[in-house]
């Protein structure tokens, strides 16, 4: 092969990763972000859409940024953080080939962003585990539901919705 030539297929194989040896370079977006999913959801349960918003930056899958932001009338009212790297933890090493890793990362920020969700407040579990308890009775109006959050190794975060406040609240976390 001529020389040009080997040099031109180096560039093709570092661009697609195909250097097995060395960690993927990650595709950035054009507003730095690796990875972003959104999706309307009515997270407050007053029948209007609500934003959800997960957003991964940085360069490499198992350091990434990652946030996952609820928005209500256009205004954050959420934020929960993590490293990429935390969905890395107890995982299988072939998983964290250098040929599989951003596929598995993506895969588990899927995983989280689809873990959103609203559902009925779960009193056995805040009895255990709530800061407080008596929280469902000291909002007004009283929610009815919780929006609960699973994400990383195994975290949960469990949210109420304060319509006076117009905010969320933490109800209880775990793990």
């Amino acid at each position: 092969m001529r020389p040009s030539a080997v040099s031109a297929l180096s560039a093709v194989l570092l661009a697609t990763g195909a250097d097995a040896g060395a960690q993927q370079s990650l595709p950035v977006r054009k507003d730095g972000s690796w990875y972003q999913r959104t999706a309307t959801r009515d997270l407050t349960g007053d029948g209007q859409p609500d934003r959800l918003v997960l957003t991964a930056r940085g360069h490499r899958a198992d350091s990434l940024a990652v946030a996952l932001i609820l928005l209500v009338d256009g205004r954050e009212v959420w934020r929960e953080e993590w490293e990429s790297d935390y969905e890395l933890v107890d995982v299988d090493p072939v998983e964290r080939s250098p040929a599989r890793i951003n596929q598995y990362v993506r895969r588990r920020l899927d995983r989280a962003f689809n873990s959103v969700r609203r559902e009925p407040i779960d009193t056995a579990s805040a009895r255990h585990m709530a800061d407080d308890p008596q929280l469902v009775a000291k909002l007004q109006p009283r929610p009815r539901r919780q929006v609960s959050i699973t994400y990383g190794y195994e975290s949960s975060v469990v949210l109420l919705w304060d319509g006076h406040a117009q905010r969320f609240v933490h109800y209880w976390s775990c793990c």
